[in-house]
């Protein structure tokens, strides 16, 4: 667990606010100094930094890092497979104020699955993620998950727990396992585009054949419009997970896991 979130760690240091953070830091070492002018520097650098980020124009030019595949495709025009995986993001667990649990953006993969289950491309849906926290009392993402994919039509008995995996290399190896069990060989991978390259590698590391299966297309194009200069919280999120998946698809290569 120690070595697990000095890595999240440092993944959130590399990341733009992250990077900010740190040019803040350094910029006020600079000032205890007496270091004026490079402060001043070190200021305008993580101010340039932030808007750059925030700007929807640098996270389109950035997707092209990413490699194929960023398409999402109709339901119809998938392959039928032996399984559709669909591996869990961010969750918000049920409590006093709010009774059902929160998927926020791992809603999509979720509805997605479903899509895919009902128009019969595969009998059985593993839902992937465990609790990434370990807070005790609380329920792993993939069985938040799991509750919203049944209001959505699945059968229950159709839906697969996957429940250990506090990361994509943990999803793909801990799903392995199960479909190696049940005899399966081809899954539908059901995850956001920026994060189907990473995953789709590391699923097929793992030996399992991987049809991607995104429910959203990444950014495509470098073409420059005045309000693309403008920065906004929700370009700034959408880059900020970009660049995360471009530091994961790296460490993962290296690590020899994708």
């Amino acid at each position: 667990m120690a070595v697990f979130i000095l890595e999240k760690a440092a993944t959130l240091l590399l990341l733009p606010l992250g990077t900010v953070f740190l040019l803040g830091l350094l910029a006020l070492a600079a000032l205890v100094r007496n270091r004026r002018r490079l402060a001043g520097g070190l200021l305008t650098a993580a101010l340039l930094w932030l808007w750059a980020w925030a700007t929807p124009f640098v996270g389109t030019f950035f997707a092209s890092t990413l490699p194929d595949p960023t398409t999402a495709q109709r339901v119809e025009a998938l392959p039928r497979a032996d399984a559709i995986v669909v591996l869990a993001g961010h969750v918000v667990q049920a409590s006093v104020r709010s009774p059902y649990g929160q998927i926020s953006l791992t809603a999509d993969r979720a509805w997605h699955a479903a899509r895919l289950y009902r128009a019969n491309k595969a009998p059985v849906v593993i839902a992937s993620g465990g609790a990434v926290w370990d807070v005790p009392g609380k329920a792993p993402a993939a069985v938040v998950m799991r509750d919203f994919i049944v209001e959505l039509g699945v059968p229950a008995a159709a839906v697969v727990l996957e429940t250990e995996s506090r990361n994509t290399r943990e999803n793909a190896v801990n799903t392995a396992a199960i479909v190696r069990r049940r005899g399966i060989t081809t899954v539908l991978l059901v995850t956001s585009s920026q994060h189907m390259p990473r995953a789709a590698e590391a699923f097929a590391k793992a030996g399992l054949s991987v049809v991607p299966a995104s429910f959203d297309s990444g950014a495509a194009g470098r073409h420059i419009q005045l309000t693309s200069l403008v920065p906004s919280m929700e370009a700034l999120a959408s880059n900020t997970h970009l660049v995360r998946e471009v530091i994961g698809l790296v460490v993962y290569r290296m690590r020899g896991w994708a």
